[in-house]
């Protein structure tokens, strides 16, 4: 990080007790083929209880996305998960200030790849199969939300088909309401 990003976040975290600046994703479902077929991984859906019994500590500790409302999705390689990701339904979500999710719509909350398997399209494979499991659950609709300047979350996103539909502006002033702003992008 060059000095310049440095010194404007450590002033950010002396001003803010929180501060996001967000692109929110979106993937509708009504069109989506199938899921291309993984050659080298294995993809599954997977529970609360398969990541916690994951020999990664750093993937095991992810598995308090699981659960009650969750619906979670892996790339496994020689019987390990090196990616996943979870969605939460509209029972589970409960971060308005990112988006409102309906009834048969679910966002993402989670997606990550072990360090020596990224820079290998995981990211957008597991995305891809999810969106058709999900879909054959029902779902109508996929949200997200990816930090402004993530180079390699965006490309993965847009990879896989999801369409960015707004930013998402959000700070939390020391002893202050929060502010917050939305700016919608016209449909593409």
């Amino acid at each position: 990080m060059n000095t310049i990003k440095k010194f404007l976040k450590a002033i950010a975290l002396r001003v803010f007790e929180r501060y996001e600046l967000q692109r929110i994703y979106r993937l509708d479902l009504g069109g989506l083929g199938a899921a291309p077929p993984a050659e080298e991984y294995v993809l599954s859906r997977i529970t609360q209880s398969d990541v916690e019994q994951c020999p990664v500590p750093g993937m095991r500790d992810r598995a308090w996305y699981g659960g009650d409302n969750s619906y979670g999705f892996a790339a496994f390689d020689g019987g390990t998960i090196v990616c996943m990701c979870w969605f939460w339904d509209d029972k589970r979500f409960q971060l308005n200030h990112l988006c409102r999710p309906a009834e048969r719509e679910a966002v993402m909350v989670d997606l990550v790849t072990l360090d020596s398997h990224r820079g290998r399209g995981l990211a957008s494979l597991v995305t891809k199969f999810a969106a058709t499991e999900l879909k054959r659950d029902g779902f109508e609709t996929l949200h997200t939300w990816v930090w402004h300047s993530n180079t390699p979350s965006i490309r993965s996103f847009e990879k896989a088909g999801w369409v960015c539909t707004a930013f998402v502006l959000y700070f939390k002033p020391r002893g202050l309401r929060p502010f917050y702003y939305r700016h919608h992008l016209p449909p593409a």
